[in-house]
């Protein structure tokens, strides 16, 4: 795949790490504790894999899925019951299924 030296390739790295740190942002911000644990336990985390697993072009890494879907799961679970997180779980779900497109281009290839 010949991402990994554009500019796409770049700009979408970039993106991630932009949401990552509007996630890390809410965490410090948010009051309820259980939210805030959530956050700094699970969502950032695995954010942080999907991001390195992106970065170094490895799309069909088994532990880009799983971590991609336990940081969706949790921060929509937790959109539900903080509307801070509304707008921050929509991004998260765009990211989804821009990931999901890039590993099915990479299959076609």
């Amino acid at each position: 795949m010949e991402i990994i030296n554009s500019k796409r390739h770049k700009d979408f790295v970039q993106d991630l790490r932009e949401i990552l740190n509007q996630t890390q942002m809410i965490s410090y911000e948010i009051k309820n504790r259980d939210i805030k644990n959530k956050l700094s336990d699970t969502v950032i985390p695995n954010f942080i894999e999907v991001i390195s697993y992106v970065e170094v072009n490895d799309l069909k890494n088994v532990n880009l899925n799983f971590s991609l879907s336990k940081c969706v799961h949790q921060i929509v679970d937790l959109a539900d019951s903080n509307k801070n997180l509304m707008m921050l779980s929509s991004k998260y779900k765009v990211i989804r299924e821009e990931i999901i497109n890039l590993i099915n281009l990479d299959d076609e290839e």
